[in-house]
Formats: C-alpha cells, sequence, structure tokens
C-alpha cells in the first residue's frame, strides 16, 4: 500500500530530502499568511498607530492577525484527523465493512490520529501565541513587556477572549497528550466533541458578542466555525496525508464528499443570517469595508460549492477507475481557495460592521429580556402559528436530524427494502413540533407567559418523545448500518434506559424546571432556557423510548403490560403539579413576570391557565395509558 506521507521531493545536488507532507503543510499556513496580508493591505487594515493611544508597536500588529489564521489552520487540522481518524475510516479491529472497504484494511487511522496530535500541539502554540499578542496590542505594550511583566498577567486574564485562548491551551495540550491513548472510534470521536467544545468559547467572544441579536449571532457563527472546521480540516488532512494511497482515497473520498455536502449547506445558511444580522439590508452596510469583506467570503464560498460539485459529478468515478490526479487537480485549488477565505475571515472578525446597519437589523429584542420579545402581541391561535423565535443551534440539529432519517430511508428503498411511511411521519412531524416548541410561536410566547412555559415543556417532554419514538430511528440506523448485534446489550446503558429511571429523570426535571428558581434563571438566560428544553426533551426521550417498545432499544426486559401503568403514574404526578400550582399562594418566577410587565397579560391569571395546560397533558396521558392497556389486551 503506498505510503501516507513519507513522499519525498528530492533537493538537486542534496542527499537530504524534504517530505511532500511537509512541504504541503508550510504551504498551507504561508497561503492563509498571503490571504490575510493581501485582505488587510486591500481592505486598508495594515497595522498603524491610533493618535492619542499607546501603540504596541508594527510587530505586534502583524502578529496578531497571522497567528490567528495559523490558529485557524490548526484547528481545522486537528478537527480533521480526528474526523478522518474516527468517522470516515473506522477503527475497529473486527470484520465491520464500509462501503464494500474492509475497516482492517486502513491501519493508518491510527497514524492520522497521531498527527492529529501534532497538529493540536500547533493549536496549543498558536493560542497561546495569540493570548500574548493580544495582549500586547490590547495594553500598547511591547511582547517583551507582556512577557516579563508579572502584573499584566492579571489584566491580560480579565479579557474574555485570552481566557477563552488560554482554556484552549489547555485543551489542545490534552488532546495531544490523549490522541495515543485512543483505543478505538468512540474515544476519538469524543475528542471530536471535546475540541468543538473548545472553540466555542472563543467564537463567541468575538463580535457576535457585539451583534444586534447577541445570542443568535453567536450561535450562527459557531455553527459557521464549527461546520467550516470539519469541511476545511477533512479537506485539508485528505489532501495532506492521504494524497498517495490510492485504496484510502477510494474509500474516503465518496464519504467525506457527502460530509462536504452537508457542511457546505450549514456554512452558506449560518453566512447568510450572520450577514444579515450584522448587515441588514442597507445598501450602504453592504458597500462598506466589512460589507465587501463578506461579499468576498460569499464569492469564494460559489467557487468551492462549484469545484465540490466538480469532485462529485467528475472527480468521484475517476478516483475509483485508478486516477488518483483527477481528485488532487481540484483539491489543491480547494485548498487554496479554503486558506484564501480563512484569511479573509480573519480580516473579517478584526474589521468592525457599520453600526447603522446593526440598528435596522436587530430583532426587538430588550436587553434586560433576552428570552422576550418586547412587541408580542396577545397569545392567539395566529401568533402562536406565525410568530418565531430563531435559534441556529436548534434549527441546525432539526434539519440534520429530518435530513439523516430521510437519507437513511432512501438508502433502504434503493435496497430494496421497505420502511412504513407512518414512521416517516410521525418522526418528522416529532421534530417539527420540538422545532415549533423552542423556535416557533410556542417558544416565542414561552418565556412570556408561565403557561406557555408548562406548555412547552410539556410538548417537548410528552409528545414529542412519542412521536420521535413511533418513528424508529434507532431501528432505522440499524437497518442502514447492517447493525447484527443482539436486542440485548448489556453495560452502562443497558441499565439506563429503563422506564423507572427515566420516570424520575423526567419528574425530577419537570419539578425543577417549573417549581424552583430554575425557572426564572432559565426566563433570564437564553442559553439557559434553550438547555433546560433540551434537558426536558431528554428526560422525556429516556421515559418513552424504552416504555413504547416502538424502536429498538438496549434491553428488552420491561414488560409492554407494565407500559399502561407507568404512562398512568406521570398523569396522575403531572395532576399534583396542577394542584400545587393551583393552590400556591405566590407566583411563579414572580420579579421576571412583573417587571416584564406585557399590557395584554395578567401574571396571576395565567398561573390559573397554567393549571388547565397541565390538566389537559394529563388527561391525554390517561387516554395513552388506556390505549396501551388495550393493545396489550389483545396481544
Amino acid at each position: 500500500m503506498t505510503r501516507m506521507t513519507s513522499t519525498a521531493l528530492r533537493m538537486p545536488g542534496r542527499k537530504t530530502s524534504v517530505p511532500a507532507a511537509a512541504i504541503l503543510v508550510a504551504g498551507l499556513l504561508l497561503s492563509a499568511a498571503a490571504a490575510v496580508v493581501v485582505s488587510m493591505v486591500l481592505s486598508g487594515g495594515t497595522p498603524r498607530a491610533t493618535a492619542g493611544l499607546r501603540d504596541a508597536g508594527q510587530v505586534t500588529g502583524w502578529v496578531v492577525p497571522l497567528t490567528r489564521v495559523w490558529l485557524d489552520v490548526a484547528i481545522f487540522a486537528t478537527m480533521g484527523c480526528l474526523t478522518v481518524g474516527s468517522w470516515l475510516f473506522g477503527r475497529n479491529d473486527g470484520a465491520e465493512r464500509h462501503e464494500g472497504h474492509d475497516v482492517r484494511a486502513f491501519p493508518h487511522a491510527d497514524r492520522v490520529l497521531r498527527l492529529g496530535g501534532r497538529w493540536s500541539l500547533l493549536w496549543a502554540t498558536a493560542a497561546l501565541a495569540l493570548a500574548v499578542s493580544s495582549t500586547s496590542q490590547l495594553l500598547g505594550a511591547s511582547l517583551r513587556e507582556v512577557l516579563t511583566t508579572p502584573g499584566l498577567y492579571r489584566l491580560a486574564w480579565q479579557v474574555p477572549q485570552n481566557r477563552s485562548l488560554v482554556v484552549m491551551t489547555l485543551v489542545a495540550i490534552a488532546l495531544a497528550l490523549s490522541v495515543r491513548s485512543v483505543q478505538g472510534p468512540t474515544g476519538a470521536r469524543l475528542l471530536l466533541v471535546v475540541a468543538g467544545l473548545a472553540v466555542a468559547p472563543l467564537v463567541v467572544s468575538g463580535h457576535a458578542a457585539s451583534a444586534s441579536n447577541h445570542f443568535l449571532a453567536a450561535q450562527s457563527l459557531l455553527i459557521h466555525v464549527l461546520a467550516t472546521s470539519l469541511w476545511v480540516g477533512g479537506l485539508a488532512v485528505i489532501v495532506v496525508h492521504l494524497r498517495g494511497n490510492d485504496e484510502a482515497l477510494r474509500a474516503v473520498l465518496p464519504r467525506f464528499s457527502g460530509l462536504a455536502l452537508g457542511c457546505f449547506v450549514v456554512v452558506a445558511a449560518s453566512g447568510v443570517l450572520g450577514a444579515w444580522l450584522r448587515l441588514g439590508t442597507s445598501w450602504d452596510a453592504w458597500a462598506s469595508t466589512y460589507g465587501l469583506l463578506v461579499i468576498s467570503k460569499a464569492l469564494a464560498l460559489v467557487v468551492l460549492g462549484a469545484l465540490g460539485a466538480a469532485h462529485r459529478t467528475w472527480s468521484l468515478s475517476r478516483i475509483a477507475a485508478g486516477n488518483r490526479a483527477a481528485f488532487q487537480r481540484f483539491a489543491y485549488a480547494e485548498v487554496l481557495v479554503m486558506m484564501a477565505a480563512a484569511g479573509l475571515a480573519v480580516v473579517l472578525a478584526r474589521t468592525a460592521p457599520p453600526t447603522g446597519a446593526l440598528n435596522r437589523a436587530r430583532p426587538p429584542h430588550a436587553d434586560l429580556f433576552p428570552t422576550v420579545d418586547r412587541n408580542l402581541g396577545p397569545l392567539s391561535v395566529r401568533n402562536l402559528l406565525t410568530e418565531a423565535r430563531p435559534d441556529a443551534i436548534v434549527v441546525t440539529a432539526a434539519v440534520v436530524a429530518i435530513g439523516c432519517y430521510l437519507v437513511g430511508v432512501v438508502v433502504l428503498r434503493r435496497r430494496g427494502e421497505r420502511w412504513p411511511r407512518g414512521r416517516t411521519i410521525a418522526f418528522s412531524i416529532g421534530v417539527a413540533l420540538a422545532l415549533w416548541a423552542v423556535c416557533g410561536g410556542l417558544g416565542s410566547y414561552s418565556a412570556a407567559l408561565f403557561s406557555m412555559q408548562v406548555a412547552q415543556l410539556l410538548t417537548l417532554a410528552v409528545v414529542v418523545p412519542i412521536l420521535v419514538t413511533c418513528g424508529a430511528p434507532v431501528t432505522l440506523a440499524r437497518a442502514v448500518l447492517g447493525s447484527g448485534r443482539a436486542a440485548t446489550t448489556p453495560g452502562a446503558l443497558a441499565r439506563l434506559v429503563e422506564p423507572v429511571n427515566g420516570l424520575i429523570v423526567l419528574v425530577v426535571v419537570l419539578a425543577a424546571g417549573v417549581m424552583t428558581p430554575l425557572l426564572e434563571a432559565s426566563l433570564r438566560s437564553g442559553t439557559l432556557h434553550t438547555l433546560l428544553a433540551g434537558a426536558t426533551l431528554f428526560a422525556g426521550m429516556l421515559f418513552f423510548w424504552p416504555l413504547l417498545r416502538a424502536d429498538w432499544v438496549p434491553t428488552r426486559r420491561s414488560d409492554s403490560k407494565d407500559a399502561p401503568l407507568f404512562v398512568a403514574v406521570l398523569a396522575l404526578l403531572l395532576l399534583v403539579y396542577a394542584g400545587q400550582i393551583f393552590t400556591s399562594t405566590s407566583l411563579f418566577a414572580e420579579q421576571w413576570f412583573t417587571d416584564l410587565s406585557l399590557s395584554w397579560a395578567d401574571p396571576a391569571s395565567d398561573q390559573k391557565h397554567a393549571v388547565a395546560v397541565v390538566g389537559v397533558f394529563a388527561v391525554a396521558l390517561l387516554v395513552v395509558a388506556w390505549r396501551l392497556r388495550r393493545s396489550a389486551d389483545r396481544d
């Protein structure tokens, strides 16, 4: 099998050789740096002293953006290595097969992961260098002063970006130490998740923090960066480390093509959303330096989309026939465009968006009430159907869930296997209902009215899990992947997925989310509000997934005749909650709803409406229990 990284370029007149991979890595870093320099010169953003302020000097002014772009490249490559080593290859030692290729034929997966450890060391170095150079620029001190003055460390730590960089440095070092001990694909994927989480604090502490809608802007930027990291990093790793391995290319590229297409869609959608939040529809804003940089990034994305389409329609078939050059021609060009886009992104992050555009594009969210639109009209059926509270992460998760499900259905049909249409409908409605509960009309009113907050949590705890479970997504995934494992799987997961555990977790989450200070805390924080909704959905799935027996679960110890009893117990507990709300002499989250002071809402009356909401869900659960009982009797 062709060696992966040992291809050497012999230099005339010398006995030594330079690995081609090292030259390609240097080319990646230099091309990204060149893109930064050219973009800064053309946009007029070259370092210059500001009158009345202490200047750190030209060296620091150039070191900051160059270090940032090298940090981005290192992040891309690290996540690309983890992706290739875990998902694209697989690292099982058994006879598992992927797309006709035996996983055991690719021992290079371990080496790709080790290369990811080396890239993570560059990641750590660049992050630490950026923390030092950005502190130098912020304080107007030389790099030497920053490094030799202990008193400046305390000042540097007070900057959120520097704290993010320090944490990122530690995580990157931990990744470098951990990759050698990874024994399977699960561990590698866990490291990939950790890498993605390490990127988040730095992303949300940038210009997104001052955007018109900070929460939505930060989310869209985070999704944009993570999707870009998987896409750019995956391709860069394939080009640098797998370009000479024909068999590996034939196995990897068809799978990477699907990943790249999904990332392209996500990058485009999140980029459009981010541009609208910062620029709106003002022509002057789009004609500004910031707007022109955004347009340049958009053009680079269009070029990348065209190159990706050429890969799918032209290169893949030729690679399958053994024509490696068909891939390399487009791949080198694609990577160069990606590096140019990375350079543009760094310059864009250092350029302030036009203030006027932010005001025009700003949604009517008040700073003191980040989870509520103060211009909401009175609650009505029409408003519940038409209002929206966009959440980039939730929307992306919903689209990915439905997209993966539909792809699975198509794969089964191409194999000649049938998949019940009712399952597809149930799953799609369940995901759409979850999206409406968090981002639609119910999500819009959930922080404005206590009754709607209760309705949101109960929808996510009861209705969505029932529909999603009836869609049997795990069964579909196992059918597509061809899993032949037994239905009963011992271990922690099998012990966790028990109806009694799900009932306990669900009751605790609902009680905490409605009757404790967590309610008001979630109303005052967009992030916590979304996390509470996610925790409620997880608790509902943990309860209904093993109980309904409509989908594969890792244990089958529960008797189907127990299901009506569990559902009835949940219904009775909801009635207990309703009684506590009804007999309460004080308002839940009183300070929040009093300060909100919506002219068309009375918090005291609305709390009584919440009793009716809980009662409706309790009665519906009793009906479900009755139906399950009848079904069990027929069986």
